[in-house]
């Protein structure tokens, strides 16, 4: 068995500055996660603090090194993400051979043990690191530093791996991110969470992305995305925002200001700007004009809308859900549409216009 140990500090202070974020995530969640890689299998936080409690860690308020009585046990610090699981797997290996190791010497207080014994820190065998990865960070001053270094060492490994980068230093990318090959990264892009890029992808400058899936050949420009799947050769954007699961097929055209929450949008469907679709299923093959509105919130419930294949929705229509818009239906521009409108049909609602003849030259004239 083996256990991690991760230390938050003596103070709350210092232990709720484990959670500050590096690269999308908490130092704290960092160095768990690198533990994990390194092949941990049992845990342990020590904390008395509230908010690692509410985060999720398994936490102690004490430590107890001999509460394994086998295996292997690391220590480690909740503030020193830029250790590398590699470098924690070594401290592993040589204290399985050895029964003891440190990192780079005793004071840096990273060390592990195989349990049962009493190490001598003073006389254990070394593993050498990088500096950097035995830095602690303490402010915001050393977490911008640690943020730095290692935005760099992920933004390297993907170039190593075939994506391009226009400006490395305004790209931030979580180390849980995939990117594949041929992508292109632009400056002031941000990707969090465990987003999966597809090959051939194309992100522009002011998108963020949150736990999003784009397949190959996706442009993002200048977008929102959170926690929503993009097919294969679709584009988004400028200034649209994709969320609550939102799914886009292949091929769809999502232009300027539109906004889609809950919704699964089909494959050759557009909507070109200014529409918010909400708790809706919208076909293949259909168009939403401008101004488009689902309303699927009465103020106590939400409904969904269902927009069949190939039906055209005119600019500047609301449909009030849950309404079925049938197939290859056809919705009259500035209508608000409450009821189901059949296949092949059109569906109107709106006030027929009246002109008054020169009443405009009366009213605009009238008192000079």
């Amino acid at each position: 068995m083996k256990t991690a140990i991760i230390l938050t500090g003596t103070s709350l202070q210092e232990q709720d500055f484990c959670l500050r974020e590096i690269c999308g995530k908490s130092m704290l969640k960092t160095t768990v996660d690198h533990a994990i890689q390194a092949g941990a299998e049992s845990i342990v936080v020590v904390s008395e603090s509230e908010a690692v409690k509410a985060a999720g860690f398994e936490v102690s308020p004490t430590v107890d090194f001999s509460s394994q009585a086998v295996g292997t046990t690391l220590v480690l610090k909740g503030n020193m993400p830029l250790l590398k699981s590699q470098t924690m797997a070594e401290l592993y290996r040589l204290a399985d051979e050895q029964g003891s190791c440190v990192l780079n010497d005793e004071n840096v207080g990273i060390f592990c043990f195989k349990n049962g014994l009493q190490p001598d820190l003073s006389k254990a065998a070394s593993v050498s690191a990088e500096p950097c990865e035995w830095c602690e960070v303490n402010d915001c001053a050393s977490l911008y530093e640690a943020e730095q270094t290692l935005r760099m060492r992920i933004n390297r490994s993907w170039l190593n791996q075939g994506v391009q980068f226009l400006d490395m230093n305004t790209a931030c990318i979580s180390e849980d991110t995939v990117i594949g090959e041929g992508s292109v990264i632009y400056g002031n892009v941000v990707i969090y969470g465990s987003s999966k890029i597809g090959k051939n992808v194309k992100i522009l400058p002011g998108s963020w992305l949150d736990h999003a899936i784009l397949h190959d050949d996706v442009l993002i420009d200048a977008s929102k995305i959170v926690d929503s799947e993009v097919g294969r050769g679709t584009t988004v954007g400028p200034y649209s925002h994709l969320r609550n699961h939102t799914s886009i097929g292949e091929n769809v055209r999502i232009g300027n200001f539109v906004e889609f929450k809950n919704s699964n949008f089909g494959e050759g469907s557009k909507c070109a700007h200014l529409t918010y679709i909400g708790d809706s299923d919208v076909g293949r093959k259909v168009n939403i004009g401008c101004g488009v509105v689902t309303v699927n919130y009465d103020g106590k419930h939400k409904f969904r809308t269902t927009i069949k294949d190939g039906a055209f929705v005119g600019s500047n229509v609301n449909i009030i859900a849950p309404v079925t818009v049938g197939e290859k239906a056809l919705l009259a521009a500035g209508s608000t549409i409450t009821e189901d409108v059949a296949d092949g049909a059109m569906g109107i609602a709106r006030t027929r216009q009246s002109n008054k003849e020169a009443f405009g030259y009366d009213y605009l004239n009238k008192g000079k």
